[in-house]
C-alpha cells in the first residue's frame, strides 16, 4: 500500500502516526521549524530517533507529549539517555 493511502487509512481509523517528521513534530507542538529545532537544541524538547533502515529522523509523539506535559529537564535528560542506550547509541 502506498504511503499516502496508508496514512489516509490510519486517519480514517482515528490512528495517528507515532513517528513525526520535523515539520509535523514542529506543528504538533505549535512551533515553526526553526523555533522547534532551537528548543530541541536547548534540551527543552526531545531529540529525534534515527530509523536505522531508512536513516530517517522522526520525533516520537509520546515523547513530545511528555515534554509538553512538563516533565522536568533532569527527568527528561534521564529518559533521553536511557532511550539513547536502548537504541544502541543511534
Amino acid at each position: 500500500m502506498p504511503k499516502a493511502a496508508a496514512l489516509s487509512e490510519l486517519a480514517r481509523l482515528g490512528i495517528h502516526p507515532r513517528g513525526l517528521n520535523i515539520d509535523l513534530a514542529a506543528a504538533y507542538v505549535g512551533l515553526g521549524r526553526s523555533a522547534f529545532l532551537a528548543e530541541v537544541d536547548a534540551g527543552n524538547l526531545p531529540r529525534p530517533i534515527r530509523l536505522s533502515r531508512t536513516r530517517r529522523l522522526v520525533w516520537d509523539r509520546a515523547a513530545l507529549d511528555a515534554a509538553m506535559n512538563g516533565i522536568g529537564e533532569e527527568t527528561w535528560g534521564q529518559i533521553d539517555t536511557v532511550m539513547h542506550a536502548i537504541r544502541g547509541g543511534a
